[in-house]
């Protein structure tokens, strides 16, 4: 960054005030920042001179100053004070992040929800891409002579259930049987690899009903299928209407369409997620053009080796950063913590 000290500090100020205020700001604004202790006419001096560089710009009618894609990138990465998670507001992060669930889109959702409020923006996430995963174990337990309680278990700890209400009357013998067949044929198979010939291997090993055995390994099959999806999550979707950047109608329009496709929201995740790693994407950096003039923050949770999700926060450029940025440090932090006790530490007996 080639700015002096007095620059930086001009520049901080501006963009701490315009955050918080959503206007224009003017030297005499600066001026008046005890901290600063400068006089107008040298912060109007240097903030034409950061107007040069880059850094600001001057709306058409307004005689102050906002900053510019360049301006924030300065902010982000060499000058915000770094938003402190009070003790309460880890505490609640955390006991809320920790709460045990036993599905992970819901558990994803909970976070999600988390992230939204405390931010007071819209969160998105996208839940992890299974297709590297393996199924690891079946549990099989009857619930009366007509229903069955299925449990699908993968290597990575996520659980899949399903109780099944079945025509034919089943007996214990045949669950017991159920259960180390599936087993012995499915477990250790890859995800992306599950096909017809598995199922044909389970029938063939079985002695029963053909429809009744068609219908659990329809949910098996169809279960599997689905794990291999990434899932698109969204909270907050409406956090945007209070902001000053959407009074237009259109642009509001134009900010819900992109969040019904969720072809585009994984776009923007998958373009701007870095492994193990928050990223901070300002306007085109996202490298999306429907969001070229918004931001996204992004980090990716981890579920087991190799197997990674993303949870982020997308607003205006002129978001507070400093608040995102740590709490999904705090949030993400939480949450593979969560992850790999509910997960896939207890799972790994």
């Amino acid at each position: 960054m080639d700015l002096n000290d007095r620059k930086s500090r001009i520049l901080k100020a501006l963009v701490d005030y315009y955050i918080s205020t959503a206007e224009p700001v003017s030297s005499r604004t600066i001026s008046k920042m005890d901290e600063l202790n400068l006089s107008s006419a040298t912060i109007r001096n240097e903030m034409a001179d950061l107007e040069d560089m880059g850094y600001l710009e001057q709306p058409h009618t307004s005689a102050g100053r906002i900053p510019s894609y360049l301006g924030y990138r300065a902010y982000v990465d060499n000058l915000m004070r770094k938003y402190l998670v009070t003790l309460n507001e880890f505490a609640e992060l955390r006991r809320q992040v920790n709460h045990k669930v036993e599905e992970l889109d819901y558990y994803i959702k909970k976070v999600l929800d988390i992230a939204s409020k405390h931010t007071n923006l819209t969160a998105i996430a996208m839940t992890p891409d299974l297709k590297k995963g393996c199924i690891k174990r079946f549990e099989l337990m009857k619930i009366d002579a007509h229903s069955l309680h299925l449990v699908l278990i993968t290597d990575s700890g996520l659980v899949k259930s399903k109780t099944l209400r079945l025509e034919e009357e089943i007996t214990e013998e045949f669950v017991l049987s159920l259960r180390d067949v599936l087993n012995e044929v499915l477990a250790g198979v890859p995800l992306e690899q599950l096909g017809i010939q598995n199922v044909e291997k389970i029938l063939q090993r079985l002695s029963g009903d053909k429809d009744l055995l068609t219908s659990i390994i329809d949910f098996v099959y169809f279960t599997v299928n689905e794990m291999n999806e990434n899932e698109i999550l969204l909270s907050g979707q409406n956090n945007i209407l209070s902001l000053p950047e959407f009074k237009d109608v259109k642009k509001v329009q134009g900010f819900f369409e992109i969040l019904d496709d969720k072809k585009e929201v994984k776009n923007i995740i998958t373009k701007n997620i870095k492994a193990e790693n928050l990223n901070v994407a300002i306007g085109k950096e996202s490298r999306v053009e429907s969001i070229e003039d918004m931001s996204l923050v992004v980090s990716t949770y981890k579920i087991s080796d190799g197997i990674y999700g993303a949870i982020g926060v997308i607003g205006p450029m002129r978001m507070d950063y400093s608040k995102v940025v740590s709490s999904l440090e705090a949030i993400t932090k939480n949450l593979n913590e969560g992850l790999l006790k509910d997960y896939y530490g207890n799972n790994s007996e």
